[in-house]
């Protein structure tokens, strides 16, 4: 038996036991991370199996789930198979948020209750986390499930980004009923972020192995792409630079150096500058004859901010229009999670008149 098998194993063990302590399981945790790198294949995906049965057994306190959960993530960063543990780790993550929500209201709820304000004149939270640390006691007292399942709330999420990034199958499986895991993940941004999207959320809303079609009026040329792996239109539009960039006569251009590291790297405040090559917008921007806007009218514009789920859906399908940049958009290269590798690929270029032809019906509807 290898270092890591029996490192988990003693994990497992802790997890039932009746005297366990935090200390014995990190200490369990830290054995288990080191021997993984040299575990095969076999032995990561027979751990997985184990770890995965254990997070949802009912004796297991949540804080060591939480933990055991973090492990998982780990594993499977070191090469172990997501989908593995997917199904009970998503699981968990469901009943987890939905046990959040419900606390994170009720404290809500107490702070009004003595005249503590939530938010400020602007409807964004003033100090969540403070009114967490303030009210917990109190929550512990009268729910402790539900107050460990918020402690627990951050390793579970950790874990659990490790497998989405990492398997098309696992977010698949998330996307197909949106209101047992997507809908609670976006109520915790509400509740927590004031809805700013949480990169789990980001995460549960990528689109993998969707086409969109790509049309640019001035040009009367497009293309149909298909995507995957894209968390943000940052990275979209990236894409649409390497790949689209050169048949648009863009004067603004994508290295191979610059694409891997898009690629592969995390983002940070030292990484290369990307300048936009192109103003993204939906199809509701076309007037009449087929036109777009003024370049700052942006009430139609696909921000580089948002998501390529947020993107309009006409006639079935989503829908592209580019144009000239507005105005000097430049960003940070690089991923904010890694292992979602970011996909692009051309599947087909229209003829100028399959162009007009679609541009005219897009104006018509």
């Amino acid at each position: 038996m290898s270092s890591f098998t029996t490192a988990v194993d003693q994990l497992l063990e802790l997890a039932v036991a009746k005297q366990t302590t935090m200390n014995d399981v990190h200490a369990a945790m830290q054995a288990a991370g080191i021997a993984v790198a040299d575990a095969s294949l076999e032995e990561k995906d027979e751990a997985l199996e184990k770890l995965a049965a254990c997070i949802i057994d009912p004796q297991v306190h949540r804080l060591i789930v939480g933990k055991i959960t973090l492990l998982c993530g780990g594993i499977v960063e070191q090469g172990g198979t997501p989908e593995v543990a997917a199904g009970n780790v998503l699981g968990l993550l469901a009943e987890n948020l939905d046990q959040v929500n419900h606390v994170t209201q009720q404290i809500f709820e107490l702070a009004d209750s003595q005249d503590i304000p939530i938010r400020d004149e602007q409807g964004q939270l003033v100090d969540p986390n403070g009114l967490i640390r303030q009210f917990m006691p109190t929550i512990m007292e009268q729910a402790p499930a539900e107050g460990a399942a918020l402690m627990a709330l951050n390793d579970i999420c950790i874990g659990a980004i490790a497998l989405l990034a990492r398997s098309k199958a696992a977010r698949r499986a998330a996307a197909e009923n949106p209101d047992v895991l997507v809908n609670r993940s976006v109520l915790f941004d509400q509740l927590f972020q004031s809805g700013n999207r949480s990169h789990l959320t980001q995460l549960l809303q990528v689109l993998d192995d969707q086409e969109l079609l790509v049309l640019h009026p001035a040009q009367a040329k497009g293309f149909r792409v298909r995507i995957a792996g894209l968390l943000t239109n940052f990275q979209l539009h990236f894409q649409l630079m390497h790949h689209l960039a050169a048949a648009l006569d863009s004067s603004v251009t994508v290295s191979d150096e610059l694409a891997d590291f898009e690629a592969t790297q995390l983002v940070g405040p030292e990484s290369p500058i990307v300048t936009g090559a192109f103003q993204l917008w939906n199809a509701s921007a076309l007037d009449a004859a087929g036109g777009l806007p003024e370049p700052m009218q942006s009430e139609h514009w696909i921000w580089n901010e948002g998501i390529p789920s947020d993107i309009e859906v006409r006639d079935s399908e989503r829908i592209i229009l580019l144009s000239d940049p507005a105005y000097q958009r430049t960003w940070n290269a690089g991923v904010s999670i890694r292992g979602l590798v970011p996909e692009l690929e051309v599947i087909a270029t229209l003829s100028p008149q399959e162009v007009t032809e679609k541009l005219a019906a897009l104006s018509a509807s």
